[in-house]
């Protein structure tokens, strides 16, 4: 594996040596390697065609639905600074994080508009937003993922935003030119992370980056972890990229390596991720406590096939004794705490 520099080096290899490989996968429906860094070619080409320049900041608000990794590596690739905020942020919080990172766009998911929607009239930097619905690059199933959240769970409240686009039609347009290259060097800011409430927020460079998803492959090493996935495994988590130990370890590290990862978008909804595992069992998981705790109740797990698992790990707070022991005796897998055992991804 070539050596890699920047982020983008890792976007690049990664889209190169595993071209026609699953990567995404989301509501029964699949993306390439490919296919993804043509959507997020088509992000950094749109972007620039706003008028962002490099080193300006683009926030995304998003739960874990197939346009979050081109968001991802289009923002990184275009020379922009990615500013992940948690989807279940009140307007408070979200007016604090934008305003501190001095976001000029922002990607958001329908069932979070509201939020933004609350929020506007505090924000200070914000141009634009693109609003991301759940059936965004999924093909036809897009239509019905759409009536499913829209309609049947009711996860979209009202919202009026001014200054939007849809991003199908965003990346439309933005697809109709090649994004203009750019001078990517270690040392230039890729993430904006959010330090709390009072403490605005840290800028993180390509190569601290580039530090951590190293330190993610040594923590898979680990004893009680499970051996390094291979290029074939599958990933299912529930984690969204404003969560900074999944941003490494599943979004960036799992694209290093080629593994496919299964987005869970709701971590409340134990019949999504039933139906995930049952048409891609997974090699690994990393799931919220709550939905573990769900998975290893009652015969939620009847007829699913976990014997390909061999790690498990939870990235957030919440993890108990019980729910670990549960799903221990569930599965035989144990559930590594790494939102404690591995601060340095955090740090």
């Amino acid at each position: 594996m070539a050596v890699a520099e920047t982020l983008v080096d890792v976007f690049e290899t990664g889209a190169a040596d595993f071209a026609d490989r699953i990567a995404f996968e989301s509501f029964g429906a699949r993306l390439s390697f490919s296919s993804v860094a043509d959507h997020a070619r088509a992000i950094a080409s749109g972007l620039q065609r706003l008028g962002l320049q490099k080193g300006d900041c683009v926030a995304i608000m998003a739960s874990n639905v197939m346009a979050c990794a081109p968001v991802l590596f289009g923002v990184i690739a275009g020379g922009f600074v990615l500013a992940p905020v948690d989807p279940d942020a009140s307007p408070q919080e979200l007016a604090a994080q934008l305003n501190a990172s001095g976001a000029r766009v922002m990607f958001v998911l329908e069932t979070s508009a509201h939020i933004l929607c609350d929020a506007v009239e505090s924000l200070e930097t914000l141009e634009r937003a693109i609003i991301m619905a759940p059936g965004d690059l999924i093909g036809w199933r897009g239509f019905f993922a759409n009536v499913t959240v829209r309609r049947l769970r009711r996860r979209v409240k009202p919202y009026t935003l001014f200054a939007t686009l849809p991003f199908g039609s965003f990346t439309e347009w933005g697809a109709g030119e090649a994004p203009k290259p750019v001078d990517h060097t270690p040392d230039d800011v890729a993430l904006w992370r959010y330090a709390g409430a009072g403490q605005g927020g840290v800028r993180l460079a390509h190569r601290a980056l580039l530090a951590e998803i190293a330190q993610a492959g040594s923590w898979l090493h680990e004893p009680g972890i499970g051996e390094l996935p291979t290029t074939s495994a599958a990933l299912a988590h529930d984690q969204p990229v404003s969560n900074p130990v999944a941003l490494i370890l599943c979004w960036l590290f799992m694209w290093r390596i080629g593994a496919k990862q299964i987005l869970l978008m709701d971590a409340r909804d134990t019949g999504d991720a039933i139906k995930a595992f049952r048409k891609s069992p997974p090699d690994m998981l990393a799931l919220s406590p709550a939905l573990y705790g769900a998975l290893a109740g009652g015969k939620a797990l009847a007829g699913v096939d976990l014997s390909r698992l061999k790690a498990c790990a939870s990235l957030s707070a919440g993890m108990t004794a019980d729910i670990a022991e549960r799903w221990k005796a569930a599965t035989g897998v144990d559930i590594a705490p790494v939102d404690s055992g591995a601060k340095g991804l955090q740090d």
